[in-house]
């Protein structure tokens, strides 16, 4: 039987679309915005000319918003400076993901369109510390509303074999995904940091994750939290917490002496994301803390800066 031919104008409209697409990495440097309307009006295009469902419109978007995309770690919309312990606007921070382990959720973010940052503890099972099946592991995407999430499986975890349960030394895992992410407005990769980089010097620092608002609740909130959290000096942080559990392999963000500002349960395995210029940089992993938004114990990250850290991260995403 032979193939059945596209329509002439079905091909012309195709043909016109790519060639269109040619000209978007130039919108993109002038003017960003345009070149992702440009995306829709040309996906729009492809959508009304082809005749047989296939995955080749999803491909060519996605693809589009890679184009249009000015790099990691920027946000995609026009917002306003974060401040402490409120929502977070619809896909303002289009990395952060969440990650369905069984009955249990954490945090995560987008690496590029097949990687995904997260904590090892979030993937271990915590009774008896072995690696949960990969089947159990979800990762959500593409809105702050916890009901909006698309579902992406996984192909493949890789959970640091040097983490050390209870000290939580390199808590770091990468998930890689069974199918591409479509990069959009509201999903869209941040920023490594560079080895060392400080984030005290940064403009600001960020947590954002769906975990409970109180230590006694068990209730996931429905929107996505942001609130902004200062970097306490490991020296201040080890007063609490000791050397053991506090190290070069970790730092500590909150307000030391009065609290009230933390991440939670749900949390764990998110971004602290911290922002230098005008990109937004992984900077830490929400690993642990004692209570959730206690004096004197702020919340512990994984140090992501530490080379020992990143180029592990590096090496399971096969760059250099």
């Amino acid at each position: 039987m032979s193939r059945p031919r596209l329509h002439v104008v079905t091909t012309a409209t195709i043909m016109f679309a790519v060639w269109m697409e040619t000209l978007l990495p130039v919108n993109a440097l002038n003017d960003p915005d345009h070149c992702r309307n440009a995306c829709y009006q040309l996906n729009r295009l492809i959508e009304r000319a082809r005749r047989n469902p296939n995955n080749v419109q999803s491909t060519f978007l996605s693809n589009c918003y890679s184009k249009c995309l000015p790099g990691c770690g920027i946000q995609t919309m026009n917002r306003y400076r974060i401040v402490g312990g409120t929502d977070a606007s619809e896909c303002e921070f289009p990395w952060v993901v969440g990650i369905s382990i069984g009955s249990n959720f954490c945090g995560g973010a987008v690496l590029d369109n097949l990687h995904i940052l997260t904590a090892a503890h979030c993937l271990r099972d915590r009774r008896t510390g072995a690696i949960v099946d990969i089947s159990q592991v979800l990762v959500r995407v593409g809105s702050s509303q916890m009901s909006r999430l698309q579902v992406y499986r996984v192909a493949k975890m890789d959970v640091d074999e040097r983490h050390v349960r209870v000290i939580n030394d390199y808590d770091v895992a990468v998930l890689t995904l069974a199918v591409p992410l479509v990069y959009s407005e509201c999903v869209s990769p941040i920023c490594l940091p560079e080895v060392w980089e400080d984030p005290k010097k940064a403009e600001f620092c960020v947590a954002a994750g769906w975990g409970v608002e109180f230590q006694s609740s068990d209730m996931l909130t429905a929107n996505l939290k942001k609130v902004t959290l200062p970097i306490v000096d490991n020296s201040v942080c080890e007063r609490s917490y000791g050397t053991r559990y506090v190290n070069w392999l970790k730092f500590c963000a909150g307000n030391f002496m009065d609290g009230g500002i933390d991440t939670c349960q749900g949390d764990s395995g998110g971004p602290l994301m911290c922002k230098f210029g005008h990109r937004y940089v992984v900077s830490g992993i929400v690993s642990f803390g004692s209570g959730c938004a206690r004096a004197r114990y702020p919340g512990v990250y994984t140090y992501l800066a530490h080379p020992d850290i990143l180029f592990y991260i590096k090496r399971v995403m096969g760059v250099n």
